[in-house]
């Protein structure tokens, strides 16, 4: 008998954010993180309810780069409290496979954080 192979609940946290990012989607990290890599938008007046444009290139609207999904583009929306984002950045570096960086360009050239 053949085996179905693991459940989506079984799936390391960091498979399901590359098989997400590889569909062009968006994923919640925690109660207050989207990562994708396109805009994400909110309603002030539902602010937990957040939209990632899919038709908006987050390095491409942000930076003007010419090569759409490079960037990894994080919004973390919190209270007033102090984020460490060499916490996130470290999660986020030992989770995705990063581009080469041969080029003189560092892994901080590939990841946008903004909070709010």
């Amino acid at each position: 008998m053949m085996g179905l192979g693991p459940t989506l609940s079984q799936v390391p946290w960091h498979e399901k954010l590359r098989r997400t990012l590889a569909r062009r989607r968006g994923a919640r990290l925690g109660e207050a993180t989207v990562v994708s890599r396109h805009v994400h938008v909110s309603v002030s007046q539902n602010p937990e309810v957040l939209s990632v444009v899919t038709s908006s290139d987050a390095g491409q609207a942000f930076y003007g780069r010419g090569v759409p999904g490079e960037i990894i583009h994080l919004d973390i929306f919190h209270a007033v409290a102090d984020v460490d984002h060499r916490r996130i950045a470290a999660a986020l570096r030992s989770a995705l496979p990063h581009p080469d960086s041969a080029e003189g360009k560092l892994l901080l050239d590939y990841f946008d954080l903004m909070t709010g």
